[in-house]
C-alpha cells in the first residue's frame, strides 16, 4: 500500500515542479509585460509632453497671428480713411480748380467786354465796374451776397422778367451819364 502512496506522491511532486517550472515562466513572462509596459509608458509621456509643448507653440503662432492680422486689418483701415481722405481733398481741389479756370475766364470776358466799352466809347467812365458786382432784383449787389433762388423762394420757378438795368451806384441809368443803354458788343 505504501507504494500507491509514493507513486501519487511522486506524481504530484512532478506536477507540483511542473507547475513550479510554468509559474517561473510566467513571473519572467510577467517581468518582461512589466517592463516592456513601463518602457512603454514611459515612451508615451515623453510624446504627450512633446505634443503638449507642439501644441503650446502653435497656440503662440496662432496668437500672433491674430495679433499681426489685427495690426494689419487696423492700418488697412488707417490707409482706406487716408486714401479718402485725399481722394475727398482731390475732388476738392478740383473742383477749386475748375471754379478757378471758370472765374479767369469770366475775368477775361470781363475784361474783354470793358475794352470793347472803352474803344467805342472811349468817354465813358468804365471805373465804376467791378465784375464782383451783379444787378439782383434791381439792386447792384455783390455776387456773394445774392441769395440762391431756392433759398430765396423754395419752389418757386425761375423768373423770366427782365430786371431794370442799373448803374453800379443801384440807380437807372440816366441819359446825362454818358452810358447807352443799347450798346451792342461787336466779336
Amino acid at each position: 500500500m505504501l507504494d500507491v502512496p509514493t507513486q501519487e506522491m511522486e506524481r504530484l511532486n512532478r506536477e507540483i515542479a511542473r507547475l513550479q517550472n510554468t509559474s517561473a515562466a510566467k513571473d519572467a513572462e510577467l517581468k518582461k509585460v512589466k517592463a516592456d509596459t513601463a518602457v512603454e509608458i514611459q515612451r508615451l509621456k515623453t510624446a504627450l509632453k512633446e505634443a503638449e509643448a507642439t501644441r503650446d507653440e502653435a497656440v503662440a503662432h496662432l496668437t500672433e497671428i491674430k495679433e499681426d492680422l489685427d495690426a494689419v486689418a487696423a492700418e488697412k483701415m488707417k490707409v482706406l480713411n487716408e486714401l479718402e481722405r485725399l481722394e475727398a481733398e482731390d475732388v476738392l481741389a478740383r473742383e477749386e480748380e475748375k471754379a478757378n479756370i471758370v472765374l479767369v475766364e469770366h475775368q477775361g470776358g470781363f475784361d474783354h467786354a470793358i475794352r470793347l466799352v472803352k474803344h467805342h466809347h472811349p468817354n465813358f467812365d468804365t471805373s465804376i465796374f467791378d465784375m464782383e458786382m451783379e444787378v439782383h432784383k434791381g439792386q447792384l449787389m455783390k455776387v456773394t451776397d445774392i441769395p440762391d433762388e431756392d433759398e430765396e423762394n423754395p419752389g418757386a420757378g425761375t423768373s423770366q422778367e427782365e430786371e431794370t438795368p442799373t448803374t453800379p451806384t443801384g440807380q437807372p441809368p440816366s441819359q446825362d451819364d454818358g452810358a447807352t443803354p443799347d450798346i451792342e458788343i461787336e466779336n
